[in-house]
This record gives C-alpha cells, sequence and structure tokens, in this order.
C-alpha cells in the first residue's frame, strides 16, 4: 500500500513517548520484506508528518521495508524525522524536507538485511541538530542542502559501519559549531565519506566557527588502514577551525588519529580568486 497526500498533514504532536522508550510515528512494513522481485515498490507521495518535538525519542518515519519509494516528505518536530529499519534496502527519498528534528535521516548499526544502497535526491535537512548519522547503510545523496545545523552535518560509521557518498550537496552554517562538520571512526576502509562538488560554508565571521572540517577517529583498526575519506572539487567559504589540526589547515583542518587517511583535493577556500586548487591536506597553495 502507498499513500498519495492531497496536503494534509497527519498531527502526531500528542503523541505519548513513555521514558526509556522510542516511537515512530508511522512506520512502513512489508509481508515480503526480503523480496528481491519488487513486491514493495509502491509510492508514497507527500507525507507531511508533524512530530512532539525534537527533544523527545520520537520517529517520523520508520521504514523497514526494501525497495520503497518516498516523494515530497515533509517530516518535523521528531527526535528522528527518517530512520531506516529492518530489511530497508534500495530505498529511495526524492525531495524530502526534513527539519526541526534531532537527526535527519538516522540508519542504525547492525540492522538484518538491511542497508544496500539507500539513496537521497534533492532533498532539504534544516534547522536541526544532525543532518544525518549513518551507521550502518550503503547511502548516496545528491543535490541536498543542509542548513542552520547545530551540530555535524554527517555521522559516519563512528559506532558501526556504513559508507556515505553525497555529490553536489550544499551545507551553509549560520551559527558556531563545537564539533567537527564530519565525523568518521570506522575500523576499516569499508567505511567511508566521498564528498564530490557542492558547497560547506559558514556565515559566521567573528572567529572560529568549527571544531574542524572533519574527525576520522576510530576506536581501533580492524583491518588495513582504517575508514577514510575525500573531498573534491569543492567550494569552502569562511571556515575557521578552533582545534589543533593533525592534518591539513584552514577549512581543510583534520582532526583524528587517522587524519593521515583524509584527502582533500582541488577545491578552493574562494581566496586567490577562487583557484581550485589552493587547498590542500597539509598545505595551502
Amino acid at each position: 500500500m502507498g499513500i498519495e497526500s492531497n496536503g494534509a498533514a497527519l498531527d502526531f504532536r500528542a503523541m505519548q513517548v513513555k521514558p526509556g522508550s522510542v516511537v515512530a510515528a508511522l512506520t512502513v512494513n512489508s509481508a515480503h520484506p526480503v523480496s528481491p522481485y519488487g513486491d514493495n515498490v509502491t509510492v508514497w507521495d507527500g507525507l507531511h508528518l508533524i512530530g512532539p518535538g525534537k527533544d523527545t525519542r520520537s520517529i517520523g518515519l520508520l521504514v523497514k521495508t526494501g525497495q520503497a519509494v518516498f516523494q515530497r516528505s515533509n517530516v518535523h518536530g521528531f527526535g528522528v524525522g527518517i530512520q531506516l529499519g529492518d530489511y530497508a534496502f534500495i530505498d529511495s527519498f526524492t525531495h524530502p524536507s526534513i527539519w526541526n528534528v534531532g537527526i535527519g535521516i538516522y540508519c542504525p548499526p547492525r540492522q538484518v538485511d538491511a542497508g544496500e544502497n539507500i539513496t537521497v535526491q534533492q532533498g532539504a535537512i534544516f534547522n536541526s541538530d544532525v543532518g544525518i548519522n549513518n551507521q550502518g547503510c550503503g547511502m548516496t545523496v545528491s543535490g541536498t542542502s543542509f542548513d542552520g545545523l547545530s551540530g555535524s552535518t554527517i555521522i559516519d560509521a563512528t559506532e558501526g559501519g556504513g559508507d556515505l557518498r553525497c555529490s553536489n550537496c550544499y551545507i551553509e552554517y549560520f551559527t558556531p559549531i563545537s564539533v567537527p562538520i564530519f565525523q568518521l571512526g570506522a575500523c576499516n576502509a569499508w567505511e567511508f565519506i566521498d564528498f564530490q562538488g557542492g558547497q560547506v560554508r559558514s556565515d559566521y565571521t567573528k572567529g572560529a566557527n568549527m571544531k574542524a572540517l572533519i574527525s576520522n577517529n576510530p576506536k581501533r583498526l580492524c583491518g588495513g588502514t582504517g575508514s577514510w575519506a575525500y573531498f573534491n572539487d569543492v567550494f569552502f567559504g569562511n571556515l575557521s577551525p578552533s582545534a589543533k589540526c593533525d592534518a591539513g589547515s584552514g577549512p581543510a583542518c583534520i582532526v583524528g588519529s587517522n587524519a593521515a587517511r583524509v584527502r582533500v583535493e582541488r577545491s578552493t577556500n574562494g581566496s586567490g580568486g577562487g583557484d581550485m586548487w589552493n587547498v590542500e591536506v597539509g598545505r595551502q597553495k
């Protein structure tokens, strides 16, 4: 079953959230959750979910099936806007608007038969704490904006495992944050952040406005040289770190025990006429 909305909202502001429990406003299940034959390709169009508050242990949309398509979702006022559960794979979120939440999109670790090829396209996550917390999915994000967050834009594989690709994404902060914009910390190279194109900027100009661009700080290494990150063809606007960098400098400030496994190439901080070669890890040209 799918839903096509005519603009009406599902209002869960009075939803009771008991201490020690987590409550989901809408859970999408399937009678055939692990079927590879497209049994679940139904369209959910125009969902508008209003929650009891971003400081509650609540979830707006909990997806526990594969191959589902969600278009133009508007989710706000929850602890987690959208969460991937067991059997969530090849799910697609197009033009989502997620705001005033604790975490925009959350993929927990250790899900059952879940995590393959989750896509987010042309979305907006704003006025929230954390953009995406990915601990167990292979996630591809494209053309999506992250605006006015108070914490990290992307947390990837710090508790479990996951990889995240972000292409032509736009990140804009309005106030300083005390954490890195990106957090990474898995134990092997299966977990990574690949950021291609787009912008990462801050509008705060009175001093330090972030801890660092990225922290790559695994608790341990379990194979090879650990998790990695790559930034290419990115415009860094007015990023000023407060931390002492373990690698890089300025807008390409990297911290953590595995800082050497982060590479920034063919990117600019806007100085020198915007030469796309003037920011690299370890030095600025």
